[in-house]
């Protein structure tokens, strides 16, 4: 390789380097009108929340610490989560949280139980 074509590789990888962020860093956005709860999936489409006997909606959403989306089958035992109920009052989507993230939820939730 030619000097110029060294620099631009190298100038490329710092540049790379520099511009990404660990996910672990990033915030995730959450909805308006979201619950906190723990979910627990049983037999699919069962599961409970907060204890109590629910159902997943069809086409239920459950986005993993990473932000993606994860099979039913994939949630190993009871989770923290952020969730969104349908009309029916079945699981339309949840959001499994990261410790920080459950941190902030539990302080958000105190907050608004003061008001």
């Amino acid at each position: 390789m030619n000097h110029a074509v060294k620099a631009l590789f190298v100038t490329l990888a710092l540049a790379f380097a520099v511009g990404v962020s660990p996910a672990s860093a990033q915030q995730r956005k959450f909805p308006d009108h979201v619950r906190l709860g723990t979910l627990e999936i049983l037999v699919f489409p069962k599961a409970t929340l907060d204890g109590r006997s629910v159902m997943l909606a069809p086409g239920t959403r459950i986005h993993d610490k990473s932000d993606m989306l994860a099979l039913p089958s994939t949630v190993q035992g009871p989770v923290a989560v952020l969730y969104r109920l349908d009309t029916l009052g079945q699981v339309a989507e949840a959001w499994i949280l990261t410790p920080e993230e459950l941190r902030r939820a539990k302080e958000a939730a105190a907050r608004g139980a003061g008001r």
